[in-house]
């Protein structure tokens, strides 16, 4: 089993997501072939896994760390929440290098028992029984998302009304925590409280992926946020300020870093 956070951009993830009925933590893995609530997306033909389903189920609570990298080949059951045809080969790879064929995407992060980043990766459409076309909503690697979603930003405005675009108020965003983690952290004996981290992606149409973390402060121990806005409530509530507030008020100039 794998405990996830599901990348809001991905197609793949966003169809878990869809399914599950909530912007949530996931956990995805194999487990006997039942009806118990679970999204079952595959079933596993041999191997050690042979006869088991590979499922996935919405968590309410943080993403419980994983024991490290593995790999799950499966075949993709009807009305499967990937959406993919009956019968598609799956590789579910996390945080492990995979030479598979086939389209590969990032569905989200999980984490090794150091808080290190690992790409939960769904391989797909390679090896027997692959379909020969693929649903419109899959991400091919040059091409867009035309259903995905991501998490939404309230409008970020400075004080002269511009409106920043989603990749300026992430970077704003950034320069913000930068800032305030400056000012405040040093009094909880860290250098960060809510901070961000950029990783490389295994989709070719896209170079980085930001993940946001925050210090547990009952434990004094690094979580991964769920998403953009977790982080923002997580420093807000911290340093009881406000972000968008801030950048109204003095966003052209953040601590003598621009916005733009």
């Amino acid at each position: 089993m794998a405990d996830f956070i599901p990348i809001p951009s991905s197609a793949l993830g966003s169809a878990l997501v869809e399914a599950c009925g909530a912007q949530s933590n996931l956990r995805i893995g194999v487990q006997s072939y039942t009806d118990d609530g679970r999204h079952i997306l595959g079933v596993c033909l041999d191997g050690a896994n042979k006869g088991l389903a590979l499922s996935v189920v919405p968590l309410d609570s943080d993403v419980q760390l994983s024991v490290g990298p593995h790999q799950v080949c499966a075949y993709a059951v009807e009305n499967n929440a990937f959406k993919l045809p009956t019968g598609t080969k799956l590789v579910l790879n996390v945080g492990d290098d995979c030479d598979e064929d086939g389209v590969r995407e990032t569905i989200g992060m999980a984490f090794d028992r150091n808080y290190t980043p690992l790409h939960v990766e769904v391989v797909f459409g390679g090896g027997r029984k692959a379909a020969r076309t693929l649903p419109k909503h899959v991400v091919l690697p040059n091409g867009t998302v035309p259903n995905g979603k991501r998490s939404t930003l309230k409008p970020v405005v400075l004080p002269n009304g511009t409106i920043l675009n989603r990749d300026m108020s992430l970077k704003a965003f950034c320069t913000w925590l930068n800032k305030y983690n400056r000012i405040y952290a040093p009094a909880f004996g860290v250098s960060r409280l809510v901070w961000c981290e950029e990783m490389s992606s295994s989709r070719a149409d896209r170079n980085q992926v930001r993940v946001f973390y925050r210090l547990d402060l009952t434990d004094m121990r690094k979580k991964p946020c769920a998403n953009v806005n977790n982080a923002i409530e997580a420093m807000e509530n911290i340093i009881n300020r406000n972000f968008y507030t801030d950048m109204r008020t003095d966003g052209d100039d953040t601590d003598g870093e621009t916005t733009l």
